[in-house]
């Protein structure tokens, strides 16, 4: 995961203080252009003139992460062409001008042609068709049924594969092309057990069939990040990350934060004790050997055990794990989300627009207590920010101390 100047913000060239003086000074500018690429996600042709309007939005836990929204006035390859919409920022105060800031690569789906001839009466330059359009990360790519049955080399021959292997094998036969980027990690862990999508009817995807392989060995879901790279890495609890934003709503002369934000909390289904099994284990589970508990929240905020005066388990125990350490993985990063689940914070920002893959937050507003470190579940955010508006949308889920 990304630093507070890495991943995304990496390729701007500028320093933790540039990038502060950037979002709070007050002079930033931001434009678009979006570009047309080919297979392997280089830039061929520049259709910034043809569109009119869009947004990116992100949204964590979701197969397809990232989306975009355009209202362009030409006619694509719908479902073909890879679309890249890109952020040029510029700084008089800094001495930038339209540095890149990447957003994604999409497949447009679903045009809807709008006609106005007011836009060809006002500017005859321009078109009175236009449509809008929905797109989605490349992870699209993947979304469709195999048609076939597949399985690991283990189920097929009984040799022994790797996490990253395996990933890597699947992805050549669902004829993936652009980066590809795999922790080493994923080729340390290996599968000694069958695991099997056959032909059953049920339209199983490729994108499934991966999501299962990856996550049996401790890894979080793949990803496709703002160059259009698939991204298979281990999960990692933000207690070991370091935060890459303050949002400091109390601050009047610097913040970025708009007057109105809200926080919700949830109490329904917040457990406040786990246990986590092994789906398929070659054996009867017992604790340590396909069964996991993690430590209960005793005392930890108003859903502990404490507060609440009882112990509520969590509904969703089966996890997908080929090693009892990847079921410990697995069985932390769930635990941690419900632990952070408890308040969501909607939050409004006038400038932001350098936001990456499950953002770490430090949010500080008076008006709901003390300090919070939060993590980005989704955010939106416009091509075209009106001066003076709020335009990038955030929300978070706090941590419980």
């Amino acid at each position: 995961m990304q630093t507070a100047l890495g991943g995304p913000r990496a390729s701007l060239g500028l320093s933790e203080g540039d990038i502060d003086a950037l979002i709070h000074d007050g002079d930033l500018e931001v434009d678009y252009e979006v570009t047309v690429c080919d297979v392997n996600d280089n830039p061929v042709q520049d259709i910034t003139a043809d569109v009119d309007d869009g947004a990116v939005s992100w949204t964590g836990g979701a197969d397809l992460q990232r989306s975009v929204d355009l209202t362009i006035s030409r006619d694509l390859a719908w479902d073909f062409d890879r679309v890249r919409p890109t952020l040029l920022l510029t700084s008089p105060l800094l001495g930038i001008r339209d540095v890149p800031f990447h957003l994604g690569v999409f497949l447009l789906t679903r045009p809807k042609l709008i006609v106005n001839d007011a836009v060809y009466l006002v500017d005859p330059t321009r078109s009175a068709q236009a449509a809008q359009c929905k797109g989605w990360d490349k992870l699209r790519l993947l979304r469709t049924p195999m048609a076939r049955s597949w399985s690991t080399l283990w189920s097929e021959s009984g040799q022994t594969s790797t996490v990253g292997a395996e990933a890597r094998r699947l992805l050549a036969a669902a004829g993936w092309t652009g980066g590809i980027s795999i922790d080493p990690r994923a080729d340390a862990v290996e599968l000694t057990e069958p695991y099997v999508w056959p032909l059953d009817g049920q339209g199983t995807s490729w994108l499934r069939a991966l999501i299962d392989i990856v996550k049996a060995g401790g890894m979080d879901s793949p990803w496709v990040n703002e160059v259009g790279s698939l991204i298979i890495e281990p999960l990692r609890p933000t207690a070991e990350r370091a935060t890459e934003w303050v949002l400091d709503a109390g601050d009047a002369l610097r913040t970025i934060v708009s007057p109105q934000r809200a926080r919700s909390q949830d109490f329904s289904e917040q457990p406040n004790a786990w246990y986590f099994m092994a789906q398929n284990w070659p054996r009867p589970v017992v604790e340590g050997d396909g069964l996991y508990y993690p430590p209960k929240n005793t005392s930890s905020g108003p859903a502990s055990i404490a507060a609440r005066r009882r112990e509520v388990w969590n509904a969703s125990p089966m996890l997908d794990a080929a090693t009892q350490e990847a079921l410990v993985a697995q069985g932390d990063a769930a635990r941690e989300a419900d632990m952070r689940a408890l308040a969501v914070r909607d939050i409004s920002v006038y400038a932001l627009p350098l936001l990456g893959h499950r953002d770490l937050f430090e949010v500080r507003d008076p008006e709901f207590g003390a300090p919070v470190r939060a993590l980005a579940t989704a955010w939106r955010q416009p091509l075209r920010p009106s001066p003076g508006q709020s335009e990038t949308t955030i929300t978070v889920e706090e941590e419980v101390a």
